[in-house]
């Protein structure tokens, strides 16, 4: 094994390793700024209610909500109500209502 080999070797040794996979990504999003959660007025609550009200099961619907210090955007296929846990049961898993 030549010089220039051994070399290479061994400065693989100190090259980054990420052995949990998505750790990096996480890292960043947990530096991402916080977006600020706006809270709705009252004719706001009552038009959203209106809506949650006219949405039929098994309607495909886009959903942005406030979960974790940001906004996020989920689509899926309706499934029921929780209204004890105030949760939108979806095909792609739960969204907490209020």
């Amino acid at each position: 094994m030549g010089n220039e080999q051994l070399q290479r070797n061994r400065l693989a040794q100190f090259m980054p390793f990420a052995a949990l996979k998505g750790y990096y990504e996480l890292i960043q999003a947990a530096q991402a700024p916080k977006e600020p959660h706006k809270e709705l007025l009252e004719d706001e609550w009552d038009r959203l209610q209106s809506v949650v009200d006219s949405l039929e099961i098994g309607a495909r619907i886009i959903v942005r909500y406030y979960y974790q210090d940001h906004y996020v955007i989920t689509k899926g296929q309706l499934k029921g109500f929780d209204n004890i846990a105030h949760l939108l049961l979806l095909d792609k898993g739960e969204i907490p209502l209020g």
